[in-house]
């Protein structure tokens, strides 16, 4: 939430969040923790006085957990918390791409 109004003090009119933590050991943050990432960056955007377009993206495939189930749960409570953009990175077949737009698109 913190990185996200320092860039819109400097001028930015976007940004996102990820649910990797960097780490090779545990690379996504637990759902709950994610879910709740979002919402708080949400917030922070909210509060400006312009829209900031907040992208949430679930990391899953880029991160060596190809779930696809998992990756639409994330993106469907990401869309819930208020995200602008969803995004999952690193899917690889036109049937993942297919069904990730039919779970999130409105």
């Amino acid at each position: 939430a913190e990185t996200i109004l320092f860039a819109a003090q400097t001028g930015l009119v976007g940004g996102s969040i990820e649910d990797a933590t960097g780490k090779d050991v545990d690379p996504i943050y637990p759902f709950d923790l994610s879910v709740e990432r979002v919402k708080a960056t949400v917030k922070a955007a909210k509060s400006l006085d312009f829209h900031f377009m907040l992208t949430a993206r679930a990391e899953n495939f880029l991160c060596g957990k190809p779930d696809l189930a998992d990756t639409i749960r994330r993106l469907e409570a990401y869309a819930e918390a208020g995200a602008d953009v969803l995004f999952a990175p690193g899917l690889t077949t036109k049937e993942q791409i297919e069904a990730v737009v039919k779970a999130v698109a409105p």
